[in-house]
């Protein structure tokens, strides 16, 4: 049985009509801690999912030290059962709400992204809700990762009336966040948000 994630609260501050605050928890299967968000009413993780599952899941071997910033690259099947336990991939709904909560889809990217890491010119980065998005790129079916440097794919759990899946973007050359879809076997990254019955 998974034990629940102990918080502990470390910064609080108030931005541009909506709350957030700081955190970290520690994913109990494997040991590693990451830093977590609440923007408006939810706690987001502020760094990729690095969990290695037993399948569907990999990181860029050629650089290996982007696995701590970049995480790992999950399928969608896989990405919908790798949160750990009180968290959840978010819907589309919950991306497009966030989306919304930081003033659309053309403003709400740079208000997310990390002010380093990105190519330039980085468009609109503030990185003002902690949210601190990487270009992490994606991992084609076939194994080759693309993109890295350039945008950051993450998941959502809803699936397109024609069988793909929808995800999120933001690239570096934009300031907006963006909804798109993918086949279901591309390698993207897992952004996990708490469940709301874990809310306190």
């Amino acid at each position: 049985m998974r034990k629940t994630c102990l918080l502990i609260i470390i910064l609080s501050c108030r931005i541009a009509g909506y709350s957030q605050t700081s955190d970290t928890i520690k994913d109990n299967r494997d040991g590693n801690i990451y830093k977590i968000v609440k923007i408006g009413n939810n706690w987001l993780m502020a760094e990729n999912l690095r969990f290695e599952s037993k399948s569907g899941s990999w990181w860029d071997e050629a650089i290996p030290k982007y696995k701590e910033i970049f995480g790992c690259y999950y399928t969608f099947e896989v990405a919908k059962t790798v949160c750990p336990a009180g968290w959840h991939l978010p819907s589309d709904k919950e991306w497009q709400d966030l989306c919304d909560l930081l003033g659309g889809t053309y403003w709400a990217g740079g208000k997310l992204k990390s002010k380093d890491i990105w190519l330039q010119p980085n468009a609109g980065a503030t990185n003002e809700t902690g949210f601190s998005a990487v270009p992490a790129g994606f991992r084609y079916p076939y194994g080759l990762f693309a993109s890295e440097g350039t945008v950051g794919y993450f998941w959502s759990s809803s699936v397109t009336d024609w069988g793909n899946c929808y995800m999120w973007f933001l690239g570096n050359d934009i300031p907006g966040f963006r909804q798109g879809d993918y086949e279901k076997d591309c390698g993207l990254n897992v952004r996990c948000i708490k469940d709301r019955s874990e809310m306190k």
